[in-house]
């Protein structure tokens, strides 16, 4: 992932293409700063609160069913 430094934060382009409309990167995981030592991803249960930077929380609502 790319980010673009703009007044001392970290943002990202929404279009790929062009970098007119930004979006601060409230979340971003690497080895260091993942849920698990190492792991890059997070499973949340429905009802479940996850925490992010700066006074954001993402919360699942509805369960989501996947098929393999």
């Amino acid at each position: 992932m790319q980010f673009i430094k703009f007044m001392g934060g970290k943002y990202r382009s929404l279009d790929l293409d062009k970098a007119d409309l930004l979006s601060k990167a409230l979340i971003c995981f690497d080895e260091y700063d993942a849920p698990v030592e190492g792991d890059t991803k997070k499973i949340l249960a429905t009802g479940e609160t996850w925490e992010l930077k700066e006074g954001y929380s993402l919360v699942p609502r509805h369960p989501v069913h996947m098929l393999c």
